[in-house]
């Protein structure tokens, strides 16, 4: 939809904001409900179904709160996806990228796409390369 500017008196624009009722954050919100136009307003999204990192370059999404992991030198290391990042469960450090958290762990060069798993429904893994488009 698209939008226009009114312009209206301090007192006018000051009479609309002190009628405006809970969830309302715009005069937009206030006037619609006012004259009684109706708006679809989207539906909340599950935490489940919320994207919690993505890779756009490679078309992977891990779900909010979904666990990859990896072994290096025999010991675990575990990273949850979580408002776009990733991020580290035993130093709660943030990293953009696959390779970023990788590098944390290590300065190996390394395609970091062929060492990190994920859990799949059946309990098994999958490389996280398997989810690339």
């Amino acid at each position: 939809m698209s939008k226009r500017t009114i312009e209206v008196e301090t007192d006018v624009y000051a009479a609309i904001w002190a009628d405006r009722k809970a969830g309302e954050d715009s005069e937009d919100e206030i006037l619609a409900r006012k004259y009684g136009v109706q708006r679809n307003k989207p539906l909340p999204v599950a935490a489940s179904d919320r994207i919690g990192w993505a890779d756009p370059r490679h078309g992977v999404e891990l779900k909010e709160g979904q666990q990859i992991f990896r072994t290096y030198k025999r010991r675990e290391y575990r990273a949850i996806a979580t408002g776009g990042y990733l991020v580290r469960t035993d130093n709660d450090v943030k990293y953009n990228s696959l390779n970023q958290l990788s590098r944390s762990i290590h300065d190996n060069v390394e395609n970091a796409w062929n060492n990190w798993y994920v859990a799949l429904k059946d309990g098994q893994r999958q490389l996280i390369t398997g989810l690339r488009k």
